[in-house]
C-alpha cells in the first residue's frame, strides 16, 4: 500500500519553480488534445459537474460587458473562450507555455461568434508575479485551479493588487480533505501535479489580513442526486427539506466550496443589469411644433437603483444614454432608435440631474415619442421595471 502524499511534502521537494515545470509536463505529455479544447464538453459526467458550477460562479462574479477578467490557471483557456462569448476581455494566465498554445489553437479553430471587445491575451505566469499593472482588472476566476497552488497566500495578494477597488475575484475550489482523495493521490503520484486542501476558515483569516473587505458564497449543489417525486413534493409544497438533500447540500458546500473575495467597497454598475432603475419627469408632455425645426425639451432624471450610471466606456458598452423611441400618433412604431442623448457624467445612485435636448421631426403629422433610459448593449431600463415618460407632438 503506498503512503500517503501530502501536499506540503511535495512543495518542500519541488518548490513552486519545480511545480510549474510539472504543470507543463503535463501538458506536453497528452497526444490528444481534443479533449482540452472541447471541455466542458468531453464528458457527460464531468460536463454536467462543469457546468452546473460554472453557472454558480457566474452569478456570484456580478459580471458586466466590457469587463476585464484574469483567467488564473486557464489551462486550454476554454473558460477564456467563453467569457469572450459574453463580451468581456480576457487574459488567460497559465504556469504552462504547452497549455496556453493549446489556447491559441483553441481560439482558432473554434473562433468567436462576432467580434470581440478585445483581442484575447496569453500570458505565462512563473508561480509568484503576475505581469499585470495595479488596478487593472475587473475580476479574477479560479475555476478548479487554486487548489494546484503551493504559495496560496502569495498569490492572494497579488489577486489584490491586480484587482480594480470593488473589483472580485472568484473561485470555483475543492474542500479541506481533497488532498486525501483517491484521485488526487494518483495525480500527485503519477504527474507530481499539486493536489492542496482548500480551507475556507484560512481564505477568510488571509484574505481580510491582505485588505479583502468581504468573503461571500454561493449555494452549490452537485448534480448527481435524484429525488423521487414524494420528496419534491415535501421540497416544493411543504417547505421541508428530507434529510438526505441536506446532507447531499451540506457535502457539496464542504467538497466543492464557490466562494468569492471583494477589494474594497463593490458598488454596481451600468454593465450589468442588476441594479439599473430610474426616474424620469418632463413637466411639459404635449407639444405643438413646426416641422423641421428643433425644439427643447427639459427632462429631469433620478438614478434610483444601486448601480453607478457609467457616460463612457470601451465601445460604448453600458454607457447609459437617454433614449427616445417614436411612434405614430395611433401608436405605430417608426423608430425605436429615434434619438440618443448622453448624459455627459457619471450618474451615482440617488443622484439627480436637469438636461435639456434640442429634438426636431422632419414630417407632418402626431407623433408619440417615448422617453427612456438605455445602458448600451445591456437592456433598455425599461425592461428592467423602469417607467418611460410619453410626449404627444404635434407636427404642422
Amino acid at each position: 500500500m503506498n503512503e500517503l502524499i501530502k501536499p506540503e511534502d511535495m512543495i518542500k521537494k519541488l518548490g513552486v519553480e519545480g511545480l510549474c515545470q510539472s504543470a507543463d509536463d503535463y501538458f506536453k505529455k497528452i497526444t490528444d488534445i481534443t479533449p482540452l479544447m472541447i471541455k466542458p464538453f468531453h464528458g457527460v459526467a464531468e460536463g454536467a459537474y462543469l457546468l452546473s458550477k460554472l453557472g454558480v460562479m457566474l452569478s456570484g462574479l456580478r459580471l458586466g460587458k466590457g469587463m476585464t477578467i484574469l483567467d488564473f490557471g486557464a489551462g486550454s483557456c476554454w473558460l477564456s473562450r467563453f467569457f469572450n462569448e459574453l463580451s468581456c476581455a480576457t487574459i488567460s494566465l497559465d504556469p504552462s507555455a504547452t497549455a496556453l498554445e493549446i489556447g491559441k489553437k483553441l481560439f482558432k479553430q473554434l473562433p468567436l461568434l462576432g467580434k470581440p471587445i478585445a483581442d484575447p491575451c496569453f500570458l505565462q505566469f512563473d508561480g509568484r508575479k503576475i505581469q499585470l499593472e495595479n488596478d487593472s482588472v475587473d475580476r479574477v476566476i479560479c475555476f478548479d485551479a487554486f487548489h494546484h497552488v503551493p504559495n496560496q497566500e502569495e498569490m492572494l495578494s497579488e489577486f489584490y493588487r491586480i484587482l480594480k477597488p470593488g473589483g472580485i475575484a472568484g473561485f470555483g475550489e475543492v474542500g479541506p480533505d481533497h488532498s486525501r482523495s483517491p484521485q488526487s493521490q494518483k495525480e500527485m503520484r503519477t504527474y507530481n501535479v499539486l493536489e492542496s486542501d482548500v480551507v475556507l476558515e484560512h481564505i477568510k483569516k488571509v484574505s481580510r489580513e491582505i485588505g479583502f473587505s468581504e468573503l461571500y458564497c454561493k449555494l452549490f449543489s452537485f448534480p448527481d442526486l435524484e429525488i423521487d417525486y414524494p420528496d419534491y413534493l415535501r421540497m416544493a409544497r411543504k417547505k421541508k427539506i428530507p434529510k438526505v438533500i441536506a446532507k447531499h447540500i451540506t457535502n457539496s458546500m464542504n467538497d466543492f466550496p464557490v466562494f468569492f473575495l471583494i477589494k474594497g467597497k463593490y458598488t454596481p454598475d451600468s454593465r450589468n443589469p442588476a441594479g439599473l432603475n430610474h426616474n424620469i419627469f418632463i413637466e411639459k408632455t404635449g407639444y405643438t411644433v413646426k416641422q423641421g425645426e428643433p425644439f427643447p425639451v427639459t427632462i429631469e432624471i433620478e438614478n434610483k437603483g444601486n448601480a453607478r450610471w457609467l457616460y463612457q466606456n470601451i465601445k460604448d458598452i453600458g454607457v447609459v444614454n437617454l433614449g427616445v423611441h417614436l411612434f405614430s400618433g395611433d401608436n405605430r412604431l417608426i423608430d425605436y432608435d429615434f434619438l440618443r442623448f448622453n448624459l455627459g457624467k457619471d450618474v451615482l445612485p440617488g443622484e439627480k440631474l436637469k438636461k435639456t435636448v434640442q429634438i426636431k421631426v422632419e414630417e407632418k403629422g402626431s407623433f408619440r415619442m417615448v422617453f427612456d433610459l438605455v445602458a448600451e448593449h445591456v437592456c433598455w431600463f425599461e425592461d428592467n421595471n423602469s417607467q418611460p415618460v410619453t410626449l404627444e407632438v404635434e407636427v404642422s
